[in-house]
């Protein structure tokens, strides 16, 4: 048997060559940053992307079902926003399309000093 396969299913070729007709990857990229909300804003001007939305309705109910707490968030832009982080998106779509192309740009919150 050449590649595993489920019951009832022959077993098909996994290699490269089968997937040559539009599968794509999803990657993300992740970035330390001691202000991950004003470097996402940079980036996403400079590069013409945009910051990936953070719904306030959601953070809300994970702090109210106990998933988080409000030392888990801040507030950027007058948002309610996940401390930790912010991402961004190419190409002006806010949404996160599937179908994008591109990577995804998380800037994460660290402690320590960077230098570059």
């Amino acid at each position: 048997m050449d590649a595993l396969s489920t019951v009832g299913e022959p077993s098909r070729d996994v290699g490269a060559a089968s997937y040559a007709g539009g599968m794509g990857y999803t990657v993300q990229i992740t970035i330390d940053s001691a202000d991950p909300h004003a470097m996402a804003d940079w980036w996403a001007d400079t590069l013409g992307w945009q910051v990936e939305p953070q719904e306030e309705a959601f953070i809300r109910r994970m702090i109210s079902e106990g998933h988080a707490t409000d030392a888990d968030t801040t507030h950027h832009r007058g948002s309610l926003v996940w401390r930790d982080g912010a991402a961004i998106l190419p190409g002006g779509d806010p949404g996160g399309d599937p179908g994008r192309t591109g990577p995804r740009i998380y800037f994460q919150l660290v402690p320590e000093a960077k230098t570059v």
